[in-house]
């Protein structure tokens, strides 16, 4: 039996793929922090270690790879805001340089990262992304986009220095998950029946599509190649109107023009300077929110026939399954 080391397990794609992959026959090792709050998805399934463990500690992942067949890198920070900037180069950068060097060290087998589309380049004059679309810092990048970009280089130099394996780099991963996490963040924004949305749009996977994508990566051992997995790009105002009608709330109704958001960040910030609490509004958020970019999967999908989950599917099965979670309603 096979074991895999999967980093950031408690999160939604990192517990979704150590569930799909213990099912599937693997022996997991789910690594989490000490502080972590494990999801029920993860509890009492045969096949899973859950074991603590820093990713900026070189030893103690060392001592997690005991025995590690197979890396699948999943933990990263996502945030725009200024006060976690400096956690989130640390996490995702030096966390995957030490990754990658412990992994070359012991000779896995096979190492998946899970970067995002926020590393491919986005081009201010390219509307269409793919793999091959040159990397620019400009003004559309956020710090968390350098962050996924610089560490993919560790791994492209490690793929370089012997280690094997491949990059996927999904969109906004739509499933389950707390209100306070990932994409959660978003369906919650329409059941707290919030009134306001941006005028851009999203590209969205299915975290399903996601796991399945990793599964065939796995099978075929695919190496030093990165693979774009997204089902397609929807704007705000028809995201939201349809999580609505699944939880039966009124849809955000007002349009907000970026004039109007960069306006509000100015009494938004002296506002949390007094009350010492992050902004809500940051320069990054109101740049990502307004993006039209789409990303094409075209590669992933020719070179193993596959069909991503049409975006109004996954969104009727995510709000489906966070309302039989019963989370925090």
């Amino acid at each position: 039996m096979k074991t895999i080391l999967i980093t950031g397990a408690t999160g939604l794609l990192g517990s979704w793929i150590s569930k799909d992959l213990a099912d599937q026959g693997f022996k997991i090792k789910a690594q989490k922090r000490t502080t972590s709050q494990v999801p029920a998805l993860l509890k009492g399934v045969q096949n899973i270690e859950l074991v603590d463990g820093d990713i900026l500690d070189p030893l103690q992942m060392e001592n997690l790879l005991e025995g590690v067949d197979i890396v699948i890198h999943a933990a990263a920070v996502v945030s725009f805001r200024p006060s976690e900037r400096k956690k989130m180069y640390e996490a995702n950068i030096l966390g995957t340089e030490i990754l990658v060097d412990l992994a070359l060290d012991r000779s896995i087998d096979y190492f998946l990262h899970i970067s995002s589309v926020a590393a491919v380049g986005r081009s201010i004059q390219t509307r269409l992304m793919n793999e091959e679309t040159p990397w620019e810092d400009n003004a559309l990048t956020s710090h968390y986009s350098r962050t996924k970009f610089l560490a993919e280089k560790e791994v492209w130099r490690a793929f370089s220095e012997g280690l094997r394996g491949s990059i996927i780099n999904p969109s906004v991963i739509l499933g389950p998950a707390p209100w306070d996490r990932s994409s959660a963040k978003l369906l919650g924004y329409v059941w707290k029946k919030r009134k306001f949305f941006p005028g851009g749009s999203l590209n969205v996977v299915d975290v399903r599509d996601v796991s399945a994508a990793i599964k065939i990566l796995l099978e075929k051992r695919i190496h030093g190649q990165r693979f774009i997995l997204n089902s397609g790009k929807i704007d705000y105002a028809s995201f939201f109107g349809d999580v609505a009608r699944r939880f039966n709330v009124p849809a955000p109704s007002i349009q907000l023009s970026k004039g109007l958001l960069k306006a509000a960040r100015i009494p938004e910030n002296i506002l949390t300077k007094i009350i010492g609490k992050d902004p809500l509004l940051t320069r990054e958020m109101i740049n990502n929110s307004f993006s039209s970019h789409e990303f094409s999967a075209e590669k992933f999908k020719k070179s193993f026939g596959f069909t991503f989950t049409p975006i109004d599917e996954s969104i009727q099965w995510a709000c489906r399954k966070m309302m039989e979670l019963n989370v925090d309603k």
